[in-house]
């Protein structure tokens, strides 16, 4: 990298010089002899750029850092000077905010610092600008990288045909095509996440000797066509998109995080195009809508900027917001375009044609946007904002709570009233103040004269504040309003460079725009009353754009073979891997934009190839030739995720309710704070009774549910392209120990006791269940004797009709909810019996298959 920085005396002083006009003579005088020497002797120690980072994120060296403030807000009120939080601050009127904090300042100082407040706070200190040299990077040579080029034309016109001429030039041969139960089970997981039932097993057996292609298109075409088809794509599609539903850090519950995710299993159910997706992603809310129901869906699908981790225990406003841009510009460039623009946030990017001013002329788009994610003040939460109101009310998730809006207006008053009578007692100010919930506080001696505690105050204060919030999330008739997380349009604004990231190293300013390496014919204006996201959208899908389809299609790729094609698959830049076949890539690429970016109708041409529905039978002259299996002679085995095992359990028990909950158990656990200090606002949700599909599980960074975490879930903090796949002791563990499994085993054994008699016909049909395929005479002999000779020991008490469904109880979950109430899985209408010897030996092989690697595992 050849650029460097330079400090401009010459910008400097002539803002200085500017700034200085803008002040009279005396106001200047005044500043200079009576202000800046006090803010330098009491102040800059701990809040100045010299001192490194600034205690509370408040600067006080400059006329930006005061007015911007820390994590109390700016420091001056401008429609009520004198009642300003430097004010209070300075004359130790707030306990919560008393500076400096050791030793109050003389009372002359303080009576000068005052009375310059009152004058409007004149000030000609400005920021130190800096100037950032034009980049060395060469553009036209970075354009040479393969990833950077648009896609060619195959001369062949099938994926077998690419294929075929790999394996030609390999010296290796396919081993033939897979057997009917083995594509059977393959498929369905596929392509819906879920096993065949013995039903399906059954019929699709006799249609494959038939007739095998049309056995296998006719159930191709049924699995896309079933709703579960959304919930397993939609799952791979919220990996890319870090869904999660809490903060991280303080870990606060984003309570209306599910709609994002119900949108997206409905975009991959209605065969949404890509492009149109990922333009409801980014610019949803600047769309034409013609009813209330599209416009609900495109704010819903903002919710993609808004769902991002967040460190809102962050004191710094502007280093909060640089963050929340950051975090943006990484998951769309990884997620969409597989480029690591983030690397050039504090310098040009080592390796790849990205200048620092790319990044920053992309995070002028964002730096336009209003991000929305919602949450209420308190607990350190310094960082909350509104949230998007939707035009369509829910139906059916607000109980009666008629009376519940009229408690907590009557509450906030009764709080007020009781803030205004102890400061009242003790001769505090009312009035207006910036950062404070109500007006300005007594002193501390007066405080403490009245037997008062400083405590009290800020509790009450605190109080209120909560109580405010919770007020905006209801409607006058107490029903809750209809909010959903995203992004709206902000104050147009190009942004600076910073150097090194730092927010107080400002360098030029830099149009908005794009990334310079992909140079688009058809690249859009930006224009320049509106933020560019719209714009950003139209250049990402654009069909000259030579990496939003290379990058879904490797995506798409890797989940039906195991394997991608570019083994980076959040990178295609130069540190990444080449594919391991360009011909492929491209040729996928290009199908995919001309069938109208259809999802579907990519994953049926891949599925319907020969290549596909190949054995997975291990050769081991094949082998010698290509270990690595890149061209796809024999079909990869893939170990089930976490999602997949888990419904499969439920599935074979009888267990599961397939229905869509009606929100999310982070939903019902509202507005808290997870693990908070003293178990405050900390919920506990017990997963193993929640018997909906696992990807209605929630999915809180850094408290996820066992069953996912311990099975290579990926990390909601960013995007991930490709799960980890382990197998470790703590999984065993967890399948031979936790509650959730014992549970399905249970379920499972007295459902083959209910429907067959003899013990045979139950083995036979617990390894049908468990394995979609007919038991060997050896294992059913084996499985016998297991049953004749185990000692199940004191059978504990199974109660599976206290299992509640998704759609009714909206996920178990222990804790008090937001509306105060206990959300506990219904009682059983009668008391269980214990389990049987011969119900408890037939869970525990249950229990075994389940443990099994053929369980856990796809051919």
């Amino acid at each position: 990298m050849r650029s460097f920085i330079l400090f401009s005396l010459l910008s400097v002083f002539l803002t200085n010089a500017q700034s200085e006009e803008a002040i009279s003579p005396e106001h200047l005088d005044y500043f200079e002899t009576h202000v800046r020497p006090n803010l330098i002797k009491y102040c800059y120690e701990c809040h100045s750029v010299e001192q490194g980072e600034s205690r509370g994120g408040l600067y006080l060296d400059t006329r930006e850092g005061m007015r911007e403030g820390g994590s109390t807000g700016s420091l001056f009120d401008d429609e009520n000077w004198e009642y300003s939080l430097f004010v209070d601050a300075v004359t130790w009127n707030d306990p919560d905010f008393e500076m400096p904090p050791k030793q109050k300042m003389p009372d002359d100082v303080i009576a000068k610092l005052t009375e310059w407040v009152k004058m409007g706070a004149p000030d000609p200190r400005e920021r130190e600008t800096f100037e950032v040299e034009d980049s060395g990077i060469d553009i036209e040579k970075g354009r040479e990288h393969w990833s950077y080029q648009k896609p060619a034309r195959p001369a062949e016109k099938s994926i077998d045909a690419i294929i075929g001429g790999m394996q030609t030039e390999m010296g290796v041969t396919p081993v033939g095509s897979a057997d009917a139960l083995t594509l059977l089970r393959r498929i369905t997981f596929d392509l819906t996440g879920l096993p065949p039932t013995p039903p399906e097993v059954v019929a699709f057996t006799k249609a494959f000797k038939v007739n095998r292609e049309a056995a296998f298109t006719d159930k191709v075409d049924q699995l896309l066509a079933s709703e579960h088809y959304g919930e397993r794509w939609g799952r791979h599609w919220l990996d890319v998109v870090r869904y999660g539903e809490s903060s991280g850090t303080l870990n606060i519950v984003y309570p209306y995080a599910w709609r994002f995710r119900n949108y997206v299993i409905d975009s991959f159910n209605e065969d949404k195009p890509y492009d149109q997706l990922l333009t409801e992603h980014l610019a949803g809310d600047l769309l034409s809508a013609p009813n209330d129901e599209t416009r609900q869906k495109n704010l819903i699908a903002t919710g993609f900027l808004a769902l991002g981790p967040k460190k809102q225990n962050e004191k710094n406003p502007q280093v909060f917001a640089m963050n929340l841009i950051d975090e943006q510009i990484d998951t769309v460039t990884r997620g969409f375009l597989g480029t690591t623009v983030s690397c050039a946030r504090c310098h040009d990017h080592k390796f790849d044609p990205i200048p620092t001013a790319d990044y920053y002329a992309m995070a002028g788009i964002f730096q336009s946007t209003d991000t929305l994610w919602g949450t209420i003040a308190g607990n350190q939460n310094h960082r909350t904002t509104e949230l998007l109101d939707l035009p369509i009310a829910d139906a059916g998730l607000s109980e009666d709570q008629s009376n519940l809006y009229e408690e907590k207006v009557q509450h906030l008053a009764d709080l007020r009233e009781k803030n205004r009578e102890m400061r009242g007692m003790t001769g505090g100010k009312g009035g207006k103040g910036k950062g404070k919930a109500e007006g300005a506080a007594p002193d501390k001696d007066m405080l403490e004269e009245n037997g008062i505690e400083q405590r009290d105050l800020v509790r009450i204060r605190q109080q209120i504040m909560r109580t405010e919030s919770e007020l905006e999330f209801l409607n006058p008739d107490g029903s809750e309003k209809t909010f959903a997380m995203g992004a709206q349009e902000g104050t147009v604004e190009n942004s600076n460079i910073l150097i090194a990231g730092d927010v107080n190293k400002i360098a030029q300013e830099v149009d908005r725009g794009f990334l310079q390496v992909l140079d688009l014919t058809d690249a859009p204006e930006l224009p320049t009353d509106e933020s560019g996201r719209l714009e950003l959208a139209q250049w990402i899908t654009s069909t000259q754009n030579p990496l939003t389809a290379r990058v879904m299609v490797n995506r798409i790729w890797l989940h039906l073979t195991g394997s991608p094609i570019v083994e980076t698959m959040d990178n295609f830049g130069t540190t990444g891997l080449p594919p391991t076949s360009l011909e492929l890539l491209d040729f996928l690429a290009i199908r995919f934009m001309e069938s109208g970016w259809s999802i579907k109708t990519l994953i049926r041409e891949i599925v319907l190839s020969e290549t596909y529905q190949l054995a997975s039978t291990y050769d081991e002259a094949h082998y010698a030739k290509d270990p690595a299996n890149t061209t796809h002679w024999r079909a990869k085995p893939r170990q089930l995720d976490a999602e997949a095992l888990r419904d499969q359990m439920l599935l074979v028990s009888g267990l599961l309710d397939r229905t869509r909950p009606e929100s999310s158990m982070a939903y019902e656990a509202g507005n808290s704070r997870l693990g908070g200090r003293r178990g405050e606002g900390e919920e506990t949700f017990n997963t193993a009774l929640f018997r909906g599909r696992s990807l209605y599980l929630p999915v809180l960074r850094d408290a996820l549910p066992d069953e996912l975490g311990l099975f290579d879930f990926p990390d909601p903090q960013g995007t991930v392209g490709q799960r980890s796949t382990t197998n470790v002791a703590p999984q065993s563990l967890h399948l031979m120990n936790s509650e959730l499994v014992q549970v399905q085993a249970e379920a499972m054994a007295n459902l083959l006791q209910n429907r067959f008699p003899a013990m045979k016909e139950q083995v036979s049909n617990a390894f049908l269940l468990a394995y979609n395929r007919a038991a060997t005479t050896m294992e059913i002999d084996h499985s016998m004797q297991f049953l004749r000779e185990f000692d199940p020991g004191e059978p504990p008490v199974i109660e599976p009709a206290a299992l509640p469904g998704p759609g009714r109880d909206r996920g178990a979950m222990k804790g008090k909810g937001k509306k105060g109430k206990r959300n506990e899985p219904a009682p059983t209408t009668e008391p269980t019996e214990p389990l049987s010897p011969e119900t408890a030996k037939l869970a525990a092989l249950c229990q075994a298959l389940m443990m099994s690697a053929e369980f856990r595992t796809i051919h």
